[in-house]
């Protein structure tokens, strides 16, 4: 199933529902799905998507779960698809970085009282621009990839 089938589809169950939850719901999917199809990916894999997400349609007509469902397709395009938020992978080498670099400071201390916090401090240091370097570089190839969503 193609996209825009997908977003008509939805567009029609939204006018349909009167639950605001569940409308909410239906306009951020439709939001995210317009970004899937203006993004720089094949039309084979927006047609997957499409086909992927349908499967799911079900269970965003019910009205008790809408929230779920959106986070259901959320997942499914980051799990299954590659897509990611904005600076994800930036945000997680930064907190991955700064974790390293206090395991790294502390270890490479040797004795006790200034030594460790020096240690920890030069740690965080070298792991913060480590991990600010690394989450830069996959963000931007995942920019050029066209894989990075602003709705997801």
């Amino acid at each position: 199933m193609k996209l825009e089938a997908l977003i008509e589809q939805l567009n029609d169950l939204n006018l349909t529902d009167s639950n605001k939850k569940s409308k909410r719901a239906i306009e951020r999917v439709v939001v995210l799905l317009k970004e899937v199809q203006s993004s720089k990916i094949s039309e084979e894999e927006k047609q997957a998507i499409g086909e992927r997400l349908n499967e799911q349609l079900p269970i965003l007509a019910d009205a008790e779960r809408p929230i779920k469902s959106l986070r259901l397709m959320k997942q499914i395009l980051r799990r299954d698809f590659g897509f990611s938020s904005p600076e994800y992978y930036l945000v997680a080498g930064v907190g991955l970085g700064i974790a390293f670099g206090n395991v790294l400071g502390i270890t490479a201390s040797f004795g006790m009282g200034i030594e460790v916090a020096l240690g920890m401090m030069s740690g965080s240091l070298i792991g913060l621009i480590t991990g600010l370097t690394i989450g830069a570089i996959i963000d931007r190839q995942r920019w050029k990839e066209g894989r990075v969503l602003k709705s997801l």
